[in-house]
């Protein structure tokens, strides 16, 4: 048979045959291969097309305002966040302040505690806090205390989000010593009126925006 197969090559000079079986004749040598047929049904691939392409780069578009967006907005209440635990170490460390005054009874040192820096009290001051000063820095999401009006105050970094005094993007804050203003003069007048306490308190209402 294989001298038949051979023949009939030399007879019709065919270079090359591959047969089902994977055998392939090459001017009369004989070589084992194995041929791969595609499936039936199959159909090549094929890249995207400009429709396609289009919509996936607006998905993309999409995903990336959504993520930026939440993004945004987790920055903000971070900040909340951290405004207000300042606050509350400002008050804890006042708190502790006119205790140990109140136990000495140095009732002086009570009403000097009226439009004090309570940032003085604190064991370490925050990293965006500019210090004792008269005049309004450009600087965002910082505290600095007035020496001009003796008021604690605090600008916003995220503006947009946040609503303080005259709708600008600050709160402010004064140390305030509590009393009973028994000749209803508005002041405190030693000896006559009694201390009932000191707070540290936001001189105009001040809100952070959702949206």
């Amino acid at each position: 048979m294989m001298s038949s197969m051979l023949r009939f090559l030399d007879r019709s000079r065919i270079q090359a045959i591959v047969s089902p079986r994977g055998i392939r004749a090459i001017h009369g040598i004989w070589v084992t291969h194995r041929v791969t047929f595609p499936a039936r049904g199959c159909r090549p691939a094929r890249g995207f097309t400009l429709l396609e392409l289009v919509v996936v780069i607006c998905l993309v578009a999409i995903l990336f305002t959504v993520a930026a967006n939440r993004l945004w907005h987790v920055q903000v209440a971070a900040e909340q966040a951290a405004m207000d635990m300042m606050l509350g170490n400002l008050r804890s460390a006042l708190g502790i302040k006119v205790a140990e005054l109140f136990t000495r009874g140095d009732l002086a040192g009570l009403r000097a505690l009226e439009g004090s820096n309570p940032m003085r009290l604190m064991a370490e001051t925050p990293e965006n806090y500019l210090g004792e000063i008269a005049g309004e820095p450009e600087r965002r999401g910082g505290w600095r205390f007035s020496l001009r009006d003796g008021v604690l105050i605090y600008r916003a970094k995220n503006e947009a989000y946040f609503q303080g005094a005259g709708g600008g993007p600050e709160a402010r804050f004064r140390v305030r010593v509590l009393y009973e203003d028994r000749n209803r003069n508005g002041r405190y007048d030693p000896g006559r009126d009694s201390i009932n306490g000191v707070r540290l308190a936001a001189l105009e209402p001040y809100r952070w925006k959702s949206e």
